[in-house]
């Protein structure tokens, strides 16, 4: 109760808020002209890469209605960065997070989980975020479902009255999800 870290020790939800999941955000291109497979590409070090990746968190929360301060968990997968003799770079990870939660404009903590890993799909990337946010019941966005296809993958709908069952012997593609007729 006495801490100032930057994080929430709980969260409590209260039973009428919708939980939303979103996938794990690596760090954007920032500089188009540095190469594909180097830090600099996507932010540099740590800290820059942790502004990409919150600030493409923030988008994709906006469109969904909602901000970073409906986010209650946030889990980290930081790797050691070459710079760093190898090493997660945590201070630089707070720099970047901080300007973000705790702040006077948004006051909100997460609970939050942050490890270091042996490395993301991108040599380049030093960190990877999944964040799970809440909405309130009374929200102009429906809550949204995942809806079993005939190809064995699935996709994000509006919410339609009663659960889709999946076909006997359906298995889902956590990696191939089509949005929009588009597999991602």
């Amino acid at each position: 109760p006495t801490s100032t870290f930057p994080t929430a020790a709980a969260v409590e939800v209260p039973s009428s808020f919708t939980n939303v999941y979103l996938s794990g955000q690596v760090p954007p291109l920032q500089d188009a002209a540095a190469p594909k497979n180097s830090a600099a590409a996507y932010g540099g070090d740590t800290k820059g890469q942790t502004i990409g990746v919150l600030k493409a968190i923030e988008k994709s929360l906006t469109g969904l209605g909602l901000t970073m301060g409906d986010v209650v968990k946030m889990q980290v997968f930081l790797v050691g960065d070459p710079a760093k003799d190898n090493k997660m770079d945590f201070a630089g990870f707070m720099e970047g997070y901080t300007q973000f939660f705790g702040t006077t404009a948004q006051p909100r903590l997460p609970v939050r989980s942050t490890r270091e890993v042996a490395g993301l799909v991108n040599p380049a990337y030093l960190e990877e975020n999944e964040v799970t946010a809440v909405r309130p019941a009374k929200s102009k966005y429906p809550p949204r479902r995942y809806e079993w296809r005939s190809s064995h993958n699935f996709r994000l709908s509006a919410a339609a009255a009663g659960p889709k069952i999946p076909p006997v012997g359906a298995r889902a593609v956590v990696r191939t999800v089509q949005f929009n007729g588009k597999q991602e």
